[in-house]
C-alpha cells in the first residue's frame, strides 16, 4: 500500500524552492524563511503522521473490521462445527490475546479466551444481545477525531450494511479515522496555493496559512490516532505506546479472517447444492471441487445445516420476498438464533 501522505510531502518539497533567485525585499525574504521553517516541520510531522496511520493505524481498524465481519458470515451453530478446524492451524498463544482484545473492542463483557470456542463465544453473545433489542456494554467516550479540523470538507457517508452485531462505540471511532484520512491528508489547498506563480508577499502570506491550517490538521489527527489506539492498546494489557504489539494483533485478525471467509465460500456451495436439489454426495463433491486449496474440508456435520437453510431461502423466495428481505431475515429476523448470519445479498439472487 503506498503511504497516504506521499502526495502532501511531495507537494511540500517545492516550496523552497519556488522564488529562488527572484529578488525578494526584506519582508517577502523573512516570509519566505517562516514558510520554510514552518513547511520543514510539517513535511516532518506528516511523515510521522503518515508512517503511524499506514503501519499500524490502518492496520489494526481494517483488520477489526474485516474480523467483525467475518464473524457475521457463517451461523454461529456453524461456528461451533468449525472450533476444532479453525484453531488447529492457528498457535493458541498467538491468538489468545488477539481474540480477548477483539471481544472488548465490539463490547463482549465476558472471558472470551481460545480461538474457537472463544469467537463462538463472542458471536453467541452478541447475536443474543441484538435478538433481545439489548444495545452495547460499551460507555461511550468522546470521539477523538470529531476535534480534528476539516476545512468544510466532510467525510464520504459510510454505507450502513446488515450486521448481526450492534454497533460499538470504539469500533465507530476507528472506522471513522479511516473515513477523514484521505481528508486529512489532502493536498487541495496547498497545491493550489504553490501553483500561482511568480510569489509576492500577498501569495506568501497565503501559502504560509495554508501550511498552518495543514500543521493543525495533521497534529490533531495524529493525536487522535493515538488515542484511538492507545484505548485498545489498554484492553489488551499491553505496555502504553506499544503499537507493534497490535500490528502482531492485526496480523492474526486477519488470518482469523481468511478462514472464515475460506468457510463462507464452502458453506455457500454446499447451500447452493442443495438449493438446486442436489444429493449429499453431489453437494460433498461440489464443495470439495470448488474449495480453496488451503483450507480444512468441511465438516460433514454442517452439511445438514447447509440444507436447512437452503430450504429456509427456498421458503423466503416462495413467499415474495426480495433478496434484501431475506438477507435481513437470515440477519435479525430469523427465530433461530444459532442459525443467524449475514447473506451476500448478491448470493441470494443467483439462486433464483
Amino acid at each position: 500500500m503506498a503511504s497516504i501522505g506521499l502526495a502532501l510531502t511531495n507537494v511540500l518539497l517545492g516550496i523552497g524552492s519556488i522564488g529562488t533567485g527572484i529578488g525578494f525585499g526584506v519582508a517577502e525574504q523573512n516570509k519566505m524563511d517562516e514558510l520554510n521553517r514552518k513547511s520543514k516541520k510539517l513535511k516532518e510531522d506528516v511523515a510521522t503522521a503518515s508512517d503511524l496511520y499506514d503501519h499500524v493505524y490502518y492496520m489494526v481498524s481494517v483488520n477489526l473490521e474485516r474480523v467483525k465481519k467475518s464473524l457475521d458470515k457463517l451461523p454461529s451453530d456453524m461456528l461451533e462445527k468449525l472450533q476444532k478446524e479453525v484453531a488447529a492451524d492457528m498457535p493458541e498463544s498467538d491468538t489468545e490475546k488477539a481474540i480477548q482484545t477483539l471481544a472488548k473492542v465490539l463490547g463482549y463483557a465476558g472471558s472470551a479466551a481460545g480461538l474457537g470456542a472463544g469467537l463462538l463465544q463472542i458471536v453467541r453473545y452478541f447475536r443474543n444481545r441484538k435478538a433481545k433489542g439489548e444495545e452495547p456494554s460499551e460507555p461511550p467516550e468522546d470521539p477523538p477525531f470529531e476535534e480534528v479540523p476539516r476545512d468544510g470538507v466532510e467525510p464520504p457517508p459510510t454505507i450502513e450494511t446488515e450486521t448481526t452485531f450492534t454497533k460499538t462505540p470504539m469500533m465507530t471511532r476507528l472506522i471513522n479515522g479511516l473515513n477523514i484520512a484521505g481528508i486529512i491528508f489532502g493536498v487541495a489547498g496547498l497545491a493550489t496555493t504553490i501553483g500561482l506563480g511568480v510569489w509576492t508577499l500577498e501569495k506568501l502570506n497565503y501559502a504560509l496559512e495554508d501550511v498552518k491550517k495543514k500543521q493543525k490538521q495533521i497534529t490533531k489527527f495524529q493525536n487522535a490516532m493515538e488515542k484511538a489506539l492507545d484505548i485498545i492498546v489498554k484492553q489488551a494489557g499491553l505496555p502504553d505506546k506499544t503499537y507493534d504489539q497490535l500490528k502482531k494483533m492485526a496480523d492474526m485478525w486477519k488470518k482469523i479472517s481468511e478462514h472464515f471467509d475460506s468457510y463462507q465460500k464452502e458453506f455457500y456451495y454446499a447451500i447452493e447444492g442443495y438449493y438446486n436439489g442436489k444429493t449429499l454426495d453431489e453437494v460433498k463433491k461440489l464443495v470439495k471441487e470448488k474449495s480453496d486449496s488451503t483450507v480444512k474440508p468441511f465438516p460433514d456435520d454442517g452439511y445438514p445445516l447447509a440444507k436447512v437453510i437452503a430450504d429456509d431461502i427456498k421458503v423466503q423466495i416462495k413467499n415474495g420476498k426480495t433478496d434484501a428481505e431475506i438477507v435481513k431475515y437470515f440477519a435479525t429476523e430469523n427465530p433461530k438464533v444459532g442459525y443467524r448470519f449475514v447473506f451476500n445479498e448478491f448470493f441470494i439472487s443467483m439462486l433464483r
